[in-house]
């Protein structure tokens, strides 16, 4: 062998979205950036709404979100409220949408349906959100929080899946269009 350890392959599907103003999106990643967001390096701000699953080969995972896709139309996300997360001594902060919530959600119930059904995590409540940040140190997600809060509301638009492999850094797999609704 090559010496090298082969990394699983770890699928996710996220949604990146489209900004209706480009200070906002300035906003986001300068936060993401300034407020240690996981991964703010490697990926732009997100939601995620696959978590990471070796349950379905690449060609499985895409035909099953693009079924999905097919039949949602693109829609609106207003991020209204920042929420910190407390998270094994981590506090992460959250911009949580209110336009968009459902929607969201519904996507990704969708999603976690028929072969990745297993996958689910049961354990935790789906909560879609963008992470803005992080820290050891609750009193400065406070102080993130309250800076994060003045900048809000935030809209964007949806228009697209994006299925991405963890397994060997961040990789943009495939973009998949959302549809019309049909």
């Amino acid at each position: 062998g090559s010496g090298r350890a082969v990394l699983p392959l770890m699928l996710y599907v996220v949604s990146f979205p489209s900004y209706r103003n480009p200070e906002d999106e300035r906003c986001v990643s300068t936060w993401r950036q300034r407020f240690c967001a996981p991964h703010a390096e490697t990926v732009d701000g997100h939601f995620t709404l696959v978590f990471g699953t070796d349950a379905l080969s690449r060609d499985d995972l895409m035909a099953h979100v693009s079924a999905i896709a097919a039949r949602t139309p693109p829609f609106h996300v207003a991020l209204a409220t920042s929420l910190i997360w407390p998270e094994d001594g981590v506090y992460h902060l959250f911009g949580v949408p209110e336009q968009g919530l459902s929607t969201s959600a519904g996507l990704h119930d969708v999603l976690y349906k028929g072969q990745l059904e297993p996958e689910l995590r049961t354990d935790l409540p789906y909560l879609p959100h963008m992470t803005l940040g992080c820290s050891t140190m609750r009193a400065d997600a406070v102080k993130q929080q309250e800076e994060i809060q003045k900048a809000l509301p935030i809209v964007m638009d949806i228009g697209a899946l994006e299925l991405i492999d963890t397994s060997e850094g961040v990789a943009r797999v495939a973009s998949i269009p959302l549809g019309c609704g049909a």
